[in-house]
């Protein structure tokens, strides 16, 4: 194998980590404020149960 082989293939490979790590850490973001908005439509949903 080619030493432009080697190369190419440790790039693609890093190129498929960082694709990677980028989506876990969208898809944690994108959790964590849907998260944020159940919490607080349950905070409202509950005052809204207190209500007189």
């Amino acid at each position: 194998m080619a030493l432009v082989d080697v190369v190419a293939q440790r790039i693609g490979v890093v190129e498929l980590l960082v694709t990677l790590s980028t989506r876990v850490v969208v898809e944690h973001n994108v959790l964590r404020h849907a998260n944020c908005a159940v919490e607080e439509t349950e905070t409202v949903i509950a005052r809204a149960r207190r209500w007189p």
